[in-house]
Order: C-alpha cells, then structure tokens, then sequence
C-alpha cells in the first residue's frame, strides 16, 4: 500500500499535536497534584495519619498536659491550626514544618526548644494536616498566615513580645525567610534546607523528570496556585536580612531541594550576622536527626543569643 507524502506529513503533524497536547495534559494534571489538597505525609516522620501522629509524640515527648490548642482565621476565613506550648522564659519560636508534612513533623525539634523554656507554637500549613485551605501557594499565603500566629504569640502574656523568633525547613524554611523579610517584630530567623525560588532548578531537582516538565510543571503550578512565583521568591524577598539574624542550614546532598538554592541565597546576603552550617553529606532537612546534638547546640545557641531569654529556675537536659 503506498502511501503519499500528503498523508505522512499528515500523520506526522496528527502525531506531533497529540504529543503536545499529551504533555500539556500532563503537566496541567501534575500541577494539580502539587499544589492541591491532601497533600501526601512523607513516610520518614510517620506511618499513620497526623492526627495519630501528633497524639503518639505528644506522649513520646510528655507533652499532652502542656499543650494548648489553637485555632486561627487567616486573611482570606482559612482556619489554622496548630498546637502551642507554653514559655518559661519570656521568649518564643514559631517552629513550622515543610512541603507535604504536619506539626508532628517537627515534634522533636518543639519539644528540644520547649524543655529549655521557650515558648513554641506549631501550625499545620494551609492545605496540611487540620488546617484548612485547599492550594499551596509556596510561601505567598504562607508567609501571610504566619502573621496570624506571631500576633497569637505577641498576645500571650507570658510571652515577651520583643523576644520572637522562627525556625522552618523546607517549605517552612522559604516561609520563615518571606515572613522574616516582611514583619520587622520577628526578632532571628532559621531557615532549614529552603529554597530560593520555585524555579527551573529546583522543579526539576523535586519532581525528577527531564526537560520540559520542570518548566511547565512550574509555570502551570504558578497559574494553579495563582502565585507570582518570582515576586514571592525568598531569593528576591531579602532586605530585611542586612540587619536581621539569620541562620542557614545548607544540606550538601539535598535530594528534594536544588542544593545550590541555599548557595544562591547566600550570594545575595551580606549580613555580619549571619550564620551558615553546611553539610555536604546530609539530605534533605536531615540536620536534626543526623546530627541532633550538633543541631541542638547551634539552635540553642543562636535563639539564646538573638532572643535573649530570661534564664529558668531548672536545669535542662540539653548542652548549650
């Protein structure tokens, strides 16, 4: 049968516009998955569901009979909510978790701060465990959000409104870093293995998948979540870090984040006051269990200095 060249460029062109159409298809679905609700839990932290998660740490770490339950209404009558652990010594942190996870993700990390005094507060993340909200908006919202629960701990009156911090990884990390840049009362800062931006690299170092995808996941994702990803950029949203304290962790084999994001952030930082620990060997946000007592150190040792709280009447397991 022969066929004429009319119809193989037919048949090519058919082909070719159902491979586009294929991929665009693809990648508008996968964009979905990536900034919609429910969010996957990364297995690392916890086999059950959060709220039995949250439950089983709270009675690992003795906490149940300290804790507070909060719940928030965020600008636009999304409900936060979280758990918050009283202070002992006039100072608190923010302790917020990252892309896909809870507040027991950082459980560890909440009650290591919390047995030194510190008042902590642990939200779940907009479209995260109990919060409400249905789309991730990689840190835009976030970042509003977290006023909500600074002004929650400002109000609390065993809380020096002067002695507040934050610490974040991942998703966290970029949050803490956008709202530190944009709310001058946050007193230091920790940004945990963040991403500069949502950008090509960092696309195609999460999703693993070869060119084309990272781009259009990236710029399907940017209409999905209608989020300016350049404007909401932590790389972009830095000027308040000239001054403010801040300490980046930069994971050297970082398998979810593209390693030279903490590289890039750090070249457009120039700040007396900076901090950086790097860990060439180390993946993702895995400075608190790699290394606990390292991380407990240098966390305690950086809030101690920049928070200045009161000291305690008790001691405390944790060196300093």
């Amino acid at each position: 049968m022969n066929i004429s060249k009319k119809s193989v460029k037919k048949i090519s062109l058919g082909i070719i516009i159902l491979l586009i159409v294929s991929t665009l298809g693809f990648s508008w679905y996968v964009a979905g998955l990536l900034v919609n609700k429910p969010l996957s839990e990364r297995p690392q932290f916890c086999m059950v569901p959060a709220r039995t998660c949250v439950i089983r740490l709270l009675k690992k770490f003795h906490m149940e009979d300290e804790k507070i339950v909060v719940e928030l209404t965020s600008f636009d009558g999304t409900k936060l909510r979280g758990l918050y652990f009283p202070s002992k010594n006039n100072a608190a942190v923010i302790v917020q978790h990252g892309y896909g996870g809870h507040m027991g993700s950082v459980m560890h990390i909440a009650h290591m701060l919390h047995e030194q005094g510190y008042g902590v507060i642990t939200m779940d993340l907009r479209a995260h465990g109990s919060s409400g909200g249905e789309q991730v908006t990689f840190g835009k919202n976030e970042a509003r959000d977290m006023q909500y629960v600074f002004d929650y701990l400002k109000n609390r009156k065993e809380v020096n409104p002067d002695k507040i911090g934050l610490y974040g990884w991942s998703l966290g990390g970029a949050t803490v870093l956008l709202h530190g840049d944009h709310n001058k009362e946050v007193k230091s800062v920790i940004a945990d293995s963040p991403f500069d931006a949502i950008n090509y690299e960092n696309m195609q170092q999460f999703t693993d998948t070869p060119w084309p995808f990272p781009a259009l996941f990236r710029f399907f994702s940017s209409i999905r979540s209608d989020t300016d990803f350049d404007k909401n950029a932590p790389i972009n949203n830095l000027d308040a870090y000239q001054n403010k304290p801040l300490f980046l962790m930069i994971a050297g084999s970082d398998q979810v984040v593209d390693p030279q994001s903490g590289e890039r952030l750090l070249k457009k930082l120039n700040n007396s006051t900076l901090q950086i620990w790097r860990e060439p060997t180390f993946g993702h946000i895995r400075f608190s269990f790699d290394a606990k007592n390292k991380f407990s150190r240098k966390v305690l040792r950086f809030f101690n200095t920049t928070l200045s709280p009161s000291p305690l009447k008790t001691g405390s397991s944790y060196e300093q």
